[in-house]
């Protein structure tokens, strides 16, 4: 025999000083016998032949009573070893969980609830359950500073009659003490098998539910919908929003600039530049579309803490302690970005500090992209446009007539000599071609202005104008060059003069024949189009304009023309005959030949009249055309008058339909100017003077315009640099984290909850420096908190694809708080499937847009509309709240100098704390799975809660719901078999009996009512009803009885068996089995009215069914328990935890009353708590249940299992037997060693009362057993033993009545044996069972 030894054996053994096999050996021969028989001839050990009843003890325990005798279980709970928690703790809880409630699993039991704190006289006014649902469906919207929770609970199988909404809480807090406008409570008493409606609604201020959640004013759709831009009033579906553990960050952070300049100032306020020495020794960047393709390396150089690199001495130490923070933030760990591709950091140079040289780290491109936009020889955009500002601000002086000592020169000259004029006149020649940042300065005024023109000769002449010098000037040269005008010679001039009347004269007869009708020549008199397309145009419109007097002719003609077919069938049929003379060839075609006719000497009679008839005909047909003809005619004719008009009196150049050119106008013009034309002497060229005229005003327009120009240019001088910066500020190498999401399950649609936190606050902008006053102009709002954007790509495959597509959107977020933000987005797919999706930050736009073409930019906020991109058939739908800008264009909103996407800061005078300084700036908070499906037959047969909710500021945790039941599910009940009351129940048997009797939610589908005996459970209903049991005195508030209540949640995975076994004690009641029937039986005796106690408090006196001893105990099948050594043979004091209900409280407070015997040792008796608290809801059964665990300690000691045949007046449980097999009653704690005279060293026992005892002693030598009898004790020496010095002893006393065992199981095998087990019921003379005592007099409570 061997095993693990209890802690007070080892000290035993210690006590004995003997060996721990030695000490196992004693105790095992010490249990086997107990017998008077041991030693004598009956003993089967000394091998005689005579058959005897041998009845074996054995020490192992059996299930005999074991839900009695064994500690109450406590309710397990997840612990460290992460092991699945009770259910009855999960689904019945007392205060509310500050964690989100668990993902309810396939196959995971729901709640049945029972309570019944209504019913008048039968309800339990104590009672109601909290009751925590199953989540089955949520998802999560945002808007903005907050996120909305829509989330469906199961709460129990079948109706909940009665939910007290008021006391439904979220978390800890209950529901009524959050703001009605920001959560929302759905749920129908009523009998209904589908999920909550918005007509449903219990709880919040409804017209504060968001619109573009599902509600939109119809009170009759479902609460919990799938919502997609085709079904924007929702559609049926699953819905489940999980949070991801794993790749849910998202951005950029730690960067590094490369190659750019650092800034700061000196004592005196004057700027100070350095390098801020780190570079690429790979020039690839010089081409701005470099695409870095996967596993191409490149080295990034951060030079030594010596190098200076030719900077100011204020800024190289900035340069230098940058340099070696960046070298310190390098990690083999993270990816890298530059421009678009990603890299990972592969190894160092010689160097690992700057303080030893140069450090070169090597990275090696891990996925494809483009370089950074911004040229890698740019330093500081800041300094290089200087020089330009310079160059505008000279040049403006240049046309402002202003010299560069600041002084305007006198707009008049002082002589009348060329030279002395253009002294008083800035002359110098200027030439611009600068654009910055949207910004232009484009202009030419150094190079001649040509102007050339045809003179009235028809000769082309030339002269060149200087733009040079200021606007003054350029008037000044205007009104010299006016003074002294081109000129041609008076007679040729009148010559060519006649030349031109001539010709316009004789073309405008050729346009009024139509000669020109078919040209295609485009003339500006026409508006440059062509005669044929206006005379097309305009018949066109005067056929539109006078189309129904056309189509009245036309019909009139078609009318005619059928009255002719007409004539000419008469004539045929009048049979007219032909003269002789007269041969077919005869015959005069009039029009058509098939209408010909004889000529009239030929026709006689009737025919010359039809003739007549048909050339009348033919004349109105004539007439009738002929009015078309007039129509279309004065309609070509209005196109050709415009060229005529032209001709005749066209006042200024023009060129005619053929070519020729007219200086001076029209036939008219050119009549007067002949009529006053001098002959004899050269004449001012009047077309030359006008084109010089023409180009001094051009000159002019475009000074002044430029002068406007530049001057607005310099005034906006800083918000042009800065936008000239958009590219420069995200010119490093920065680290990224993208985030990352495979689907569950196969999905319809998904939707992505973004958490952000952007924010830049600046420091150090002033309006002056030391002495210097800040050349950039900064704002008194400059420093503090401003806005941040940041962009990321979104791509997704299916799972079983290996590439992933590129949304062609790119995403970004603007804020300017360090308060969170959500907004979200989804994707509507193509095809139910698995999905993968992909997060990626992107800081450098314009590369991002070379290597994936995104066209449009979208900036999500929840308070926009919702737009949508992809057509979601062969590629994914992705929608969306924000603002959409395409083509993509990045607007900065300030301060001047940085952009809102700027990475870093290398100026003094901006110093930027950035929102990314902590890590990545985004997270993916949630992501919501859905499928559209058909659900109307999900929910029957449950009661499903909804609730919807903002989280803010002061709710933050997505934690368990619970609702608070005042009455559960309909019950079967025991007094009725065949269909559930109308009401719930509160009592243990009804409870057992429902859990069996109903189909949907019980075992009914399996077990039919006859497994159950109604007669035991009506007698175990009468118990808890009218048990007469003592009350404990609790002074005015101490109630006239006791009812034994269950109100409880049963949500736990054991089996049925297992669930009464260990629960239906807390109602003082225990599962047994009668007449193979499953049935509860009180564990204390009791009437036939359930009646357990006298009036006076005594329990009642029992019945004994049966006697058994060894005449009816078939041998070798006696078995009895005895509870081990240690602390479950020790007095309990028993603190029992219950739950008390308060109606000035939403939660039921958890209490604890301690129970013990009068008298008892605290010093020595064992403090047990047992949590009742899923199931009690009284102190007094409370009391009563600790009561019962502790008279069950103190007197329960054994447990016994016999076999027996059946007999005519069969036992069952509960049942009461005396067993007598004249065994002696061993006092186990009573051993230990004999010492010197016999002294009884007994080391667990302080004092041996004096008495005749039996006992067994162990001779450790021979290893032999010897039994003695009638052994006298006193003062703790049996002095008849002094010669078994050393010998190990066990002592006892014979039992003289017969012992009293309550059956707790019957069985019969098939062999027709009934096996019996029962456990000790010690009773006094009148059968009064002291375990059922429970007179306040013999306990403490407190």
């Amino acid at each position: 025999m061997d095993r693990r030894l209890l802690p007070y054996e080892y000290q035993l053994i210690e006590a004995l000083g003997v060996s721990k096999e030695e000490y196992l050996e004693f105790v095992a021969l010490q249990q086997e016998y107990k017998d008077p028989k041991a030693g004598t001839e009956l003993d089967v050990r000394n091998e005689v032949g005579t058959i005897a009843l041998v009845l074996t003890i054995v020490g192992t325990l059996f299930q005999v009573g074991a839900a009695l005798l064994a500690p109450k279980p406590s309710i397990p709970d997840l612990g460290a070893d992460n092991k699945r928690r009770n259910r009855q703790q999960r689904f019945s809880p007392s205060s509310g969980f500050n964690s989100a409630p668990e993902l309810a699993f396939y196959g995971d039991p729901v709640n049945l609830v029972y309570t019944d704190k209504i019913t008048k006289g039968e309800g339990n006014p104590n009672g109601g359950v909290r009751v925590s649902g199953s989540l089955v469906w949520s998802s999560i919207d945002n808007y903005g500073s907050s996120q909305f929770m829509q989330l469906l609970f199961v709460i129990g199988a079948a109706r909940i009659i009665n939910l007290s909404h008021k006391r439904t809480a979220f978390g800890s807090l209950a529901i009524d003490q959050l703001d009605p406008a920001t959560t929302f409570l759905f749920y129908k008493d009523e009998e209904k098998s589908r999920a909550p409606r918005f007509d449903d609604f219990a709880r919040g201020d409804l017209d504060l539910y968001p619109d573009d959640s599902g509600r939109a004013g119809d009170g009759n759709r479902e609460v919990c919908q799938v919502i997609t831009p085709r079904s924007n009033k929702g559609a049926e579906g699953f819905s489940q929003a999980y949070s991801p553990t794993t790749s849910s960050s998202l951005g950029i952070y730690d960067p590094i600039p490369v190659r750019v300049e650092m800034t700061t100032r000196d004592t005196e306020g004057e700027e100070q530049f350095a390098p801020i020495g780190v570079t690429l020794e790979q020039l690839d960047w010089t081409n701005p579309n470099f695409e870095y393709k996967k596993d191409r390396e490149i080295k990034v150089r951060f030079e030594s803490s010596g190098y200076t690199g030719g900077g100011d001495d204020e800024a190289v130490p900035l340069a230098v302690t940058f340099r070696r923070q960046a070298v310190n933030a390098l990690d083999f760990g993270s990816t890298y970005m530059l421009g678009s591709a990603k890299f990972r950091l592969i190894s160092f140079g010689n160097a690992r500090d700057i303080e030893d040289g140069d450090v070169d780290a090597t990275f090696r491109c891990v996925e494809d992209g483009i370089c950074p936009s911004a040229p890698y020889d740019r330093e500081s955009p800041i300094r290089q446009a200087k020089e330009q500002k310079q160059i505008l601000e000279q040049h403006l002086k240049v046309l402002k007539n202003i010299r560069e000592d600041n002084e305007a020169v006198p707009g008049e000259p002082v002589k009348d000599d060329k030279e002395s004029i253009e002294k008083q006149y800035v002359k110098t020649g200027i030439v611009n071609n600068y654009e910055l940042g949207g910004c232009s300065a484009i202009y030419n005024f150094r190079k001649l202005r040509p102007v050339s023109w045809m003179n009235e000769l028809d000769k082309v002449q030339v002269r060149d104008i200087n733009p040079g010098g200021s606007l003054e000037l350029t008037i000044e040269r205007e009104k010299r060059a006016l003074a002294n005008p081109p000129t041609i010679n008076g007679k040729d001039a009148r010559r060519e003069l006649n030349s031109d009347l001539r010709k316009a004269k004789r073309l405008i007869s050729e346009i009024q024949a139509g000669d020109y009708d078919e040209s295609t020549e485009p003339l500006a008199i026409l508006g440059n189009q062509s005669l044929s397309a206006v005379i097309e145009a305009a018949l066109s419109e005067e056929e539109d304009q006078t189309a129904g007097k056309i189509n009245v002719l036309n019909g009139k003609i078609e009318t005619v023309l059928n009255n002719k077919k007409n004539l000419r069938s008469r004539i045929k049929k009048a049979g007219i005959k032909r003269s002789k003379k007269v041969k077919d060839d005869a015959l005069t075609g009039r029009g058509d030949p098939t209408n010909r006719f004889p000529d009239y000497a030929d026709l006689t009679g009737d025919g010359l009249e039809l003739a007549n008839k048909f050339l009348k005909l033919e004349n109105r047909i004539a007439k009738l055309r002929g009015r078309i003809t007039k129509i279309n005619n004065a309609t070509v004719n209005r196109a050709r008058n415009r060229l005529v008009k032209q001709l005749l009196d066209f006042d200024g150049r023009f060129v005619d339909i053929k070519g020729n050119e007219y200086a001076f106008g029209g036939i008219a013009q050119m009549e007067e100017r002949k009529d006053n034309f001098p002959t004899d002497r050269r004449i001012p060229d009047l077309i030359g003077v006008a084109a010089i005229e023409a180009e001094f005003e051009f000159i002019k327009a475009e000074k002044r315009n430029t002068i406007d120009g530049l001057q607005d240019f310099l005034k906006n001088w800083e918000d042009c640099l800065a936008a000239a910066d958009n590219n420069f500020f995200v010119k490093a190498l920065v680290k990224a984290e993208s985030a990352a999401y495979e689907t569950m399950s196969e999905v319809d649609q998904v939707k992505f909850s973004i958490k952000s936190k952007l924010f830049r606050r600046i420091s150090g902008r002033q309006k002056k420096y030391g002495e210097t006053k800040a050349s950039k102009k900064y704002s008194r709002g400059d420093n503090g908190i401003h806005g941040r954007q940041a962009f990321f790509r979104f791509s997704y495959k299916k799972g079983s694809d290996n590439s992933f597509r590129v949304h062609p959107v790119l995403f970004s977020l603007r804020q300017a708080s360090e308060s969170d933000a959500y907004n979200d987005f989804n994707f509507l797919a193509p095809n139910r499937d698995r999905y993968v999706f992909k997060l990626e930050p992107v800081y450098d736009v314009a590369s991002e847009l070379k290597l994936n073409g995104q066209k449009t930019l979208v900036v999500l906020n929840s308070n926009e509309k919702i737009r949508s991109t992809g057509n979601g058939i062969d590629s994914g739908l992705v929608w969306y709240k924000g603002e959409e800008i395409s083509p993509i264009v990045l607007e900065e909103r300030g301060p001047k100098l940085i952009n809102e996407w700027d990475v870093f800061s290398v100026n003094t005078d901006t110093q930027i704390q950035f929102s990314f300084e902590n890590g990545p700036e985004l997270a993916l908070t949630a992501v919501t799975e859905q499928q559209i499906q058909d659900t109307r037959n999900t929910y029957k047969n449950l009661s499903v809660l909804g609730l919807s909710m903002f989280a803010g500021r002061n709710v933050q945790d997505l934690r368990n719901v619970t609702v608070f039941a005042e009455e559960g599910k309909q019950s079967y009940k025991v007094d009725n078999f065949d269909s559930p009351s109308d009401s719930s129940t509160s009592y243990a048997p009804d409870i057992f009996v429902d859990t069996v009797l109903d189909k949907e939610n019980g075992i009914g589908k399996y077990a039919p009512p006859a497994v159950l005996d109604q007669d035991s459970l009506k007698l175990a209903k009468k118990f808890c009803k009218q048990n007469n049991l003592p009350v404990h005195p609790e002074g005015s508030e101490t109630p006239t009885s006791i009812r034994l209540f269950m109100d409880c949640v049963i949500a736990d995975n054991s089996s049925w068996r297992e669930f009464w076994v260990s629960n239906a004690p807390f109602s003082l009641l225990e599962f047994a089995r009668k007449n193979g029937k499953e049935t509860l039986v009180p564990i204390v005796p009791v009437n036939g009215s359930g009646k357990a106690a006298e009036d006076d408090g005594r329990p009642i006196s029992l019945t004994i069914s049966a006697l058994f001893t060894t005449g009816n105990i078939l041998e070798d099948s006696y078995k009895e328990e005895f509870l081990d050594y240690g602390a479950s043979t020790q007095d309990l004091i028993a603190s029992i935890v219950y739950r008390e209900e308060s109606s000035k409280s939403v939660f039921q407070r958890k209490r604890t009353v301690q129970v013990e015997r009068k008298n008892t040792n605290a010093n020595k008796a064992i403090r047990e708590t047992f949590d009742a608290s899923g199931f009690i809801t009284s102190r007094q059964q409370a009391i009563l249940f600790g009561k019962m665990l502790v008279n069950q300690r103190k007197f329960i000691r054994r447990g016994i299992e016999f076999k027996t045949f059946p007999t005519n007046n069969p036992i069952e449980p509960g049942a009461f037997i005396y067993v007598d097999i004249g065994l002696n009653s061993w006092d186990r704690s009573s051993s230990g060693v004999i010492a010197e005279g016999g002294a009884l060293n007994s080391p667990l026992q302080d004092k041996i009362s004096d008495g005749t005892y039996s006992f067994l002693l162990y001779n450790q030598d021979d290893k032999k057993v010897d039994a003695r009898s009638s052994i006298s004790v006193s003062g703790g020496v049996a002095s008849s033993l002094r010669g078994r010095v050393k010998d190990l002893y066990v002592m006892g006393i014979k039992s003289g009545q017969k012992r009293v065992f309550r059956i707790t199981e019957v069985e019969m095998d098939q062999d027709g044996e009934v096996t019996v087990r029962a456990i000790e019921y010690p009773c006094d003379d009148e059968q009064r069972a002291s375990v059922a005592d429970f007179r306040p007099e013999l306990f403490d409570v407190s």
